[in-house]
């Protein structure tokens, strides 16, 4: 489902006030100049509802809007597949629009009054809506940031243990802070551990599974350092 740019509020009033003042125009000689700015009002504000809720993605907001039969409202502010206003028509007839076009009836700004509905295909946008979700949800996993501790003084085996699950956490793409905790005298040969981040450095690297964000640095009587994951191409 593509999504229009919203237009801006001066844009959508002027396009309201043209066609209102339009020697054609039926309403000319029936609304006064007050009519006519609130008129211009209310298609403005339900123009802006329908483009800005398709725009912004709001998930849990869209997830409740009723479709077709579960609309209650017996008028509706009705907007086509393209965008375009049609109008307030009732409910009926905007449900039979939508129907005779092979599309759905979806209330888009419910609190609106009357409430602005749209026609659209409700297959393809929950679709889209799903993927979109998915893909939030996916970055989301990509920031998290996993955690490995460990002492300058830590044996072989395992440091070993510690690299694997470093070297895990970035396969999963989860960046990895390396935090080495010093006790007592350890805090006068840093470079113990500064030589064990640079082991782990190197072998995330070696295996093209992640590089260095944040370089290693003491913070009080600690030594940290976070890996980041290589994008996949």
């Amino acid at each position: 489902m593509s999504i229009n740019a919203c237009p801006s509020v001066s844009d959508l009033a002027m396009t309201v006030r043209c066609r209102l003042y339009s020697p054609r125009h039926e309403l000319l000689s029936r609304l006064t100049r007050t009519q006519v700015f609130r008129y211009t009002y209310e298609v403005v504000s339900a123009q802006l509802a329908c483009t800005a809720s398709s725009a912004r993605g709001d998930v849990e907001i869209l997830k409740d809007l009723r479709v077709n039969e579960r609309i209650r409202a017996r008028e509706v502010r009705l907007i086509d597949e393209n965008g375009a206003q049609i109008g307030i028509v009732s409910f009926r007839e905007a449900l039979e629009t939508a129907r005779d076009r092979g599309l759905d009836l979806i209330e888009v700004s419910p609190t609106a009054n009357p409430p602005v509905c749209r026609i659209m295909d409700y297959g393809k946008y929950k679709y889209e809506l799903g993927k979109r979700e998915r893909e939030a949800q996916r970055k989301q996993r990509m920031t998290e940031i996993k955690g490995i501790r460990m002492r300058p003084g830590t044996d072989e085996h395992d440091f070993q243990f510690k690299l694997r699950n470093a070297l895990k956490f970035l396969k999963e793409g989860h960046k990895v802070k390396v935090t080495v905790i010093f006790r007592s005298r350890e805090f006068t040969h840093p470079e113990f551990a500064r030589d064990a981040l640079g082991r782990i450095a190197d072998a995330a690297k070696e295996q093209n599974l992640g590089t260095v964000e944040k370089p290693a640095s003491m913070e009080g009587r600690t030594m940290t350092m976070i890996l980041a994951p290589i994008a996949e191409k």
